[in-house]
This record gives C-alpha cells, sequence and structure tokens, in this order.
C-alpha cells in the first residue's frame, strides 16, 4: 500500500473502545492513537472501525491531521484534555507477532457491489463481496447490515493479512445499516 509525499506518519499504540451494554447512556465507540508523547489521535469513530484489530498494539499510520467541523459531536476525551484528528490512508502493525492476523489496512473506499456467503469444503461459510465490475474479494469482518445478494454501496478498506490466512485479496466492509442490524451485530460480537 503505497504513501505518496503529501502524508504525514503518525506512530503509537491504538486505544480501542467497544459497545458496553453495562453503560448507560452515549458511549465513545471509536479509534484512537496514542503517540506516547502526551497526544492522542482520533482515527475513526465508527464503531465497526477496521482498526479496531489494532486495539493495544504499536502502529504506523499514514495520513494527514486535521481539524474537525466544530458542529459535529466529537465523543473521544483523553485523560490528559488534548485530542487531535488524524485521517488515515493507510496502517500498519509496528511490530508484527506470530499471533497477528491483519498486517495492514488501507485506505477508505466507497466500492458497490454484492455481498455473497459460500460455504467452503471445510463446511463453514465465507463472506465475499463482488464489485459491479465482477472483482471478487473476500471479506475480513462480518458487517453489520450484511443482507446478501442485493447491490450496495460499502466503505470498503483493503486489507493485508498475515500468509498464514488464505490469500486474498482482502476488504474490510462497512455496510449501511439499520439501529436493528447495528443492536443484531453487537450481541454477535
Amino acid at each position: 500500500m503505497e504513501q505518496n509525499s503529501n502524508t504525514t506518519q503518525l506512530e503509537g499504540t491504538v486505544v480501542s473502545r467497544r459497545y458496553n451494554a453495562a453503560l448507560d447512556g452515549l458511549q465513545s465507540l471509536g479509534v484512537a492513537i496514542d503517540d506516547g508523547r502526551g497526544n492522542l489521535w482520533v482515527v475513526d469513530y465508527e464503531e465497526q472501525s477496521p482498526y479496531h484489530v489494532f486495539g493495544g498494539r504499536r502502529v504506523v499510520a499514514f495520513g494527514e491531521a486535521y481539524e474537525p467541523d466544530p458542529l459535529t459531536p466529537h465523543m473521544i476525551r483523553s485523560p490528559r484534555g488534548w485530542v487531535g484528528h488524524f485521517r488515515v490512508s493507510s496502517m500498519k502493525l509496528a511490530d508484527v507477532t506470530p499471533d497477528a492476523d491483519v498486517l495492514e489496512i488501507g485506505p477508505r473506499q466507497a466500492l458497490c457491489g454484492r455481498l455473497e456467503r459460500h460455504a467452503t469444503w471445510t463446511g463453514k461459510s465465507v463472506l465475499t463481496f463482488v464489485t459491479e465490475g465482477g472483482e471478487g474479494f473476500l471479506v475480513t469482518n462480518d458487517p453489520a447490515g450484511s443482507r446478501g445478494s442485493a447491490p450496495i454501496e460499502v466503505c470498503a478498506y483493503t486489507v493485508r493479512r498475515s500468509p498464514a490466512t488464505s490469500p486474498g485479496p482482502w476488504l474490510w466492509i462497512i455496510c449501511p445499516y439499520s439501529m436493528a442490524d447495528l443492536w443484531k451485530w453487537r450481541r454477535r460480537t
């Protein structure tokens, strides 16, 4: 996953927050990077963000710092008080260990196509995404709102997985979903 000369490199530890049914009220469900110098950088507010897979691990992210829309609510706060925002074009593990499944996540892109489930020779089901142009991808996650063969527009991230995983290409998919889909998905994870 190539970087251009306009990107900034950010290194640190991923701070990942997941939904907790025991807590009342609004929750911060996004992902941030603690750069180890007293700065917390929000990289995604999405509960289904692929960056959650790097929770607690050191990463190298490429992208750019930005100022969010002041009218948009921001739910991530740092105990130190300062929080920046970083738009990621790609993120990879700083230190790859044998237990690492996902090694690198590429840029976010909008794709149109359909999701399909296929049985494998082991009897296990695998989810694929086939673009309108006919290009097929294995899907790394099990996204909320995935319904099958109807055409759908999704947010997709290219994913580089461990060599021990079947060869790709792989995508992380985020579907448009209803709140009912999201609650059902939360009970699965």
